[in-house]
């Protein structure tokens, strides 16, 4: 995907350098054209749409511009503009400093390993901010250190929400999917018991090639729902599964 050229006006932003080149979107620093000035710095995140990048890449532009425009608070960045899918297709937001909780493990990689109370901080910063998007019926289903930034103050800013779910939106993923007749399983946890790190309603999209795009559990479960889910695939019959502790082929059908 060619680069946007840094001063290109967009829709009334002008493009700055590009600071991010990731697998779906570019990001790029701008601030408004005219020397309007605003109280904070912005980004411009622009997904990738050559031909050889997939549908998702789409499908989470909307899904995150949907959810973004209903989240509030100061865990998720504040959504300035969006442009047209059919024209240039954007979300400029707030850009926020600090470090992702890749930082940490850099440093745990260099021999510089976090103290606990730090770790404890850190886990205490991520755990406030999941629970502000719960209470406000949203799940992020990505969370990982890329997408986990800490501020300066130590709090926790939650970033991507292409594969994010809210209560009150249907799963534009699964809509996409079902459109492009592409095969996949949806699984949901209908009940769980301690200690499964899942809870009754988490979700997930199983694809043909195995790939998960969601949260059913940990490492065991998600190991049994994609062995089971490809066995779904096949036959086409749904299918309630019992995950027991242990290994994956322990799983009992019910």
């Amino acid at each position: 995907m060619k680069l946007i050229e840094p001063g290109t006006e967009i829709d009334g932003f002008l493009v700055e350098d590009c600071i991010h080149t990731g697998g779906m979107a570019l990001i790029y620093r701008v601030h408004y054209a005219g020397g309007r000035e605003p109280n904070f710095e912005m980004v411009m995140k622009v997904p990738r749409m050559t031909s050889g990048d997939g549908a998702e890449n789409i499908v989470g532009f909307e899904v995150e511009h949907q959810i973004m425009q209903v989240l509030t608070g100061p865990h998720v960045p504040r959504l300035v503009a969006a442009g047209d899918l059919d024209a240039v297709p954007y979300l400029v937001m707030e850009y926020v400093r600090g470090n992702t909780l890749d930082h940490w493990l850099d440093l745990d990689k260099q021999g510089q390993r976090p103290t606990p109370a730090t770790l404890a901080s850190l886990g205490a910063a991520v755990a406030t901010a999941a629970h502000s998007l719960h209470r406000q019926n949203a799940v992020h289903l990505d969370l990982k250190p890329a997408n986990v930034l800490i501020r300066p103050d130590g709090s926790a800013l939650l970033l991507d929400f292409g594969l994010s779910f809210h209560a009150h939106y249907p799963d534009l993923l699964a809509e996409e999917l079902r459109r492009a007749r592409v095969p996949y399983v949806q699984a949901t946890v209908v009940r769980a018991l301690h200690p499964t790190s899942a809870h009754a309603g988490d979700t997930a999209l199983v694809h043909g090639d195995g790939v998960i795009e969601g949260f059913v559990g940990g490492t065991c479960a998600e190991s049994s729902v994609r062995r089971f889910a490809l066995d779904v695939l096949v036959s086409g019959e749904p299918l309630l599964l019992r995950v027991t502790a242990g290994a994956p082929g322990e799983v009992q059908e019910e």
